[in-house]
């Protein structure tokens, strides 16, 4: 026979195998591409993770990896994305890309999108297994505050659950000789006004938001510390230096900015601030022990992994000099607020934050009678900070004011901030720097002659010229400002100098106030008004030291730290 002899069992067997594999490998269709983690679970916060990728049938430079929190939310809302031209081998349907993440207390899930067909719409073809952390009550995102009373530093940190929360420290490294138990706190999605922090796709469980106030401090001390729990574990050693206290030979040092927000290392899917990184880099070399943060703080805006990560990136610096902030309209204004004249330009800015993200993590000293139910009916109270207070700090008073809530005259904040100035012991504090978010006085596009500015000017500056401050620094503006003594838009030697420091990181810039009269609209000439000394849109912060006769006031570049404006002033009331 021309077929030859007949095959063996043996042989036939082996005919349909290779047959069955054959069609099986055929029959395969993109299921073949898959998406794994190494290593399936990170240890700690920050930790390097490695995504591979394999089998991609139709590679192209459009793919991507696409980043979920929640893990579990639908294929078009994911938090950010890797783009798979990061790995060299992407053409070939493989890849590897490389992240470091923070420990949100919750798992993350990665897919990776692609065109399941040339020509088709990019999809998801591959799911990885669920990324989670082997301690959901590793102790971070730690943050000092200080008190009002120089014998005292506050410390916040993060954990899941509540466990026994405690501080260890003492004035040696490694050599704890007081321990304090911290007081636990949390807030949920029902805390929230709105969307879209109200939705289950963009809120996570903030765990449980420990504070504890470590006492009995010297003055001026190094003290070392670690925070934590027995059965959690413990924080790595941190240190900070104690408030100075008050005394009119006491000169100080402190980092002053607003409008920080952060940046990651994958494709953001909302608006990230990239000079952010640079400036808390700056912050974190600083030598200045006191970091001062006017509103604006994360730029969460409702999406709640923002602030996990925010709260990761300030920690190098925020655990070693106490942050003191205010309030902003990124963190509080939301429709139906109590306070919303029709002068006003308050507006959905927090996202549905409505103010309670901010307030849970950051406790400001509570001065008495600055607490005032600002949110609506239902909402819960101010739970940790008051959105307006002050504290004394070697020889300057620093008076912080709310610009999203109440402020007119008759108004319970503005009575305080009368009675807070009226009672400055200028003999122990001569210099009084006054702090809000929004600007008083800004030669900006949307902010000078605006009735949002003449209500600051009606119902703010006389109370500032009347008790004799010194500087007044805002943010919100995303530039650097600096006025001649003022009052009214007029140059005034008995004035007040002005300072804007919006430019930390925010990188959404308005024009300078069109004033040439040739066009409208922002698109002639920005001619400086009289009245301003100095103005630059360069990204950066601000720096205040001083000594005994003399605060030094210097705005550093980002770029290469260098300083681009100085100025020097004398307590005005010792010109009286």
């Amino acid at each position: 026979s021309t077929w030859g002899p007949p095959l063996s069992n043996q042989m036939c067997q082996a005919l349909l195998l290779v047959a069955f594999v054959l069609s099986a490998a055929a029959l395969t269709p993109a299921g073949a591409q898959s998406l794994t983690l190494s290593p399936p679970v990170l240890k700690n916060s920050m930790d390097s993770l490695t995504i591979s990728w394999t089998g991609v049938e139709f590679p192209s430079a459009a793919d991507f990896v696409a980043i979920y929190l929640p893990a579990g939310n639908p294929d078009p809302l994911f938090i950010g994305s890797v783009p798979v031209t990061s790995a060299a081998s992407w053409s070939t349907g493989s890849g590897k890309v490389y992240l470091s993440l923070v420990n949100p207390r919750t798992d993350y899930q990665f897919r990776l999108w692609s065109a399941p067909a040339p020509g088709a719409n990019l999809s998801v073809v591959a799911v990885s297994p669920l990324l989670s952390f082997a301690n959901i009550n590793e102790p971070l995102q730690g943050h000092l505050a200080l008190t009002g009373d120089p014998t005292e530093m506050r410390i916040m940190w993060t954990t899941a659950e509540t466990g026994t929360p405690t501080v260890h420290y003492g004035s040696e490294p490694g050599k704890y000789t007081a321990s304090v138990a911290a007081v636990s706190s949390t807030y949920t999605i029902n805390d929230m006004c709105g969307a879209p922090a109200n939705l289950t796709t963009a809120f996570l469980n903030p765990g449980m938001l420990h504070d504890a106030v470590m006492t009995g401090l010297t003055p001026g001390q190094k003290v070392y510390y670690v925070y934590g729990d027995d059965n959690f574990g413990y924080s790595s050693e941190a240190s900070f230096v104690a408030s100075p206290g008050a005394g009119a030979d006491i000169g100080i040092d402190t980092i002053i900015f607003g409008d920080l927000g952060i940046d990651v290392p994958f494709t953001s899917a909302i608006e990230m601030q990239p000079p952010a990184l640079q400036t808390m880099h700056w912050i974190t070399r600083s030598v200045a022990p006191l970091v001062i943060h006017i509103g604006d703080i994360s730029y969460a805006r409702g999406y709640a992994w923002v602030w996990e990560v925010y709260q990761s990136l300030i920690a190098p610096f925020a655990t070693a000099k106490p942050t003191m902030t205010a309030i902003g309209n990124h963190e509080f204004d939301y429709i139906g607020q109590s306070f919303a004249p029709v002068w006003s330009n308050y507006g959905t800015d927090s996202g549905g934050e409505c103010g309670v993200p901010y307030e849970s993590r950051y406790h400001m000293p509570a001065a008495a009678g600055a607490a005032e139910p600002v949110r609506k009916a239902g909402a819960p109270r101010n739970v940790s900070t008051s959105y307006y207070y002050s504290f004394d700090y070697g020889n300057v008073h620093f008076c912080f004011m709310s610009t999203e809530t109440n402020f007119l005259i008759g108004s319970p904040q503005n009575d305080w901030i009368a009675a807070d100035l009226a009672s400055v012991d200028r003999e122990a504090t001569p210099f009084v720097v006054f702090a809000g978010h929004r600007p008083l006085v800004s030669s900006s596009e949307g902010s000078q002659g605006t009735e949002m500015d003449a209500q600051f000017i009606d119902n703010i500056e006389p109370l500032l010229i009347k008790y004799d401050v010194d500087l007044a620094v805002a943010g919100h503006v995303h530039a650097y400002e600096r006025t001649f003594p003022m009052r009214n838009y007029t140059l005034d030697d008995d004035g007040l100098v002005y300072v804007v420091a919006g430019s930390a990181g925010n990188n959404y810039q308005v024009p300078w106030m069109e004033n040439d009269g040739l066009v409208v609209n922002g698109t002639g000439h920005f001619l400086e008004p009289p009245w301003i000394s100095f103005r630059t849109q360069s990204f950066g912060y601000g720096r205040i030291t001083t000594n005994s006769t003399h605060l030094r006031f210097r705005f550093y570049s980002d770029q290469a730290n260098q300083v681009h404006d100085e100025f020097y002033l004398t307590p005005k009331v010792w010109r009286k």
